[in-house]
């Protein structure tokens, strides 16, 4: 049985392993080499990790209800905007060969990706209060208003994701637009579907945690940076691929939304340990 340092250990490692497989994947590529079983663990490692982090934060039944919210309500709406062009501004469609087995015309890794994206959003949202020593909002403080500025900033922070993404996504042929849009053929809806997606999910969660107060104590600060730092080496990865199709503009968009997140987080938390001695 593994202690809880050992725990701490291993999550780095296995966040390690899940950062190294796609950059791998990027450069056998670049060499035109392909492997099956490789794209399946890129995809099925944060997958895992996502499961074994947040059960080892906030338990069983509180990681049900931070990432079953996203699971559903993203399939739901993809459903529902892939089949009758409404939720993200326009109608789209997704490409079978290159991101596999589908329900309703959507690939059924998406919806974990729903989660993971909003797991992440809400986890370094959460962060910043810890870097600051702010409680969180509850029942007790009466808070509702940080409660609703938590839920905008998660909003935010995982619409970011898809500024940067969902043009990459285009290019590679992953899926289309049928009308086209704005913002590099992409609708503007389809952002606003994203922070819609975002805040109902986390919602959710929190306004269960204001109720509920969470008084289990988190063993190591560290575990709350594996999103931060996952959000960093996203946007690496992002930048390479933009870079890759020759989407320069796209590239440095993308870095100006999400690095500055990031830098602020990792600003916070240095000062946050130093303040701890």
């Amino acid at each position: 049985m593994l202690n809880s340092k050992n725990k701490v250990k291993m999550f780095w490692f296995l966040f390690g392993v899940s950062v190294a497989l796609p950059l791998l994947d990027i450069i056998l590529g670049y060499f035109g080499f392909s492997f099956l079983l490789l794209t399946i663990l890129k995809f099925c490692f944060p997958i895992i990790i996502l499961l074994l982090h947040s059960t080892f934060i906030f338990g069983l039944v509180r990681s049900i209800f931070l990432l079953v919210p996203p699971f559903v309500i993203g399939l739901l709406f993809e459903i529902i905007g892939v089949n009758f062009g409404v939720v993200f501004g326009g109608s789209y469609f997704y490409n079978a060969s290159s991101l596999g087995p589908m329900v309703f015309n959507v690939p059924i890794l998406i919806p974990f990706f729903w989660s993971f994206f909003i797991y992440t959003g809400y986890l370094i949202t959460s962060s910043f209060l810890v870097w600051l020593n702010i409680d969180k909002p509850n029942i007790i403080n009466k808070k509702i208003g940080l409660l609703l500025l938590l839920i905008i900033a998660d909003g935010v922070i995982v619409t970011a994701i898809d500024i940067f993404m969902d043009p990459i996504m285009v290019a590679s042929k992953n899926w289309a637009w049928v009308g086209g849009g704005a913002y590099f053929d992409i609708p503007l809806g389809n952002f606003f579907g994203w922070f819609l997606v975002a805040i109902l999910s986390t919602g959710i969660f929190r306004t269960y945690e204001y109720f509920f107060v969470n008084k289990k104590v988190i063993l190591s600060s560290t575990l709350l940076l594996i999103p931060v730092i996952g959000y960093l080496f996203l946007a690496l990865i992002f930048s390479i691929l933009a870079f890759s199709l020759r989407l320069y503009a796209i590239m440095i968009i993308g870095l100006i939304i999400m690095l500055p997140i990031v830098l602020t987080n990792l600003y916070l938390y240095f000062k946050y340990r130093l303040s701890r001695g």
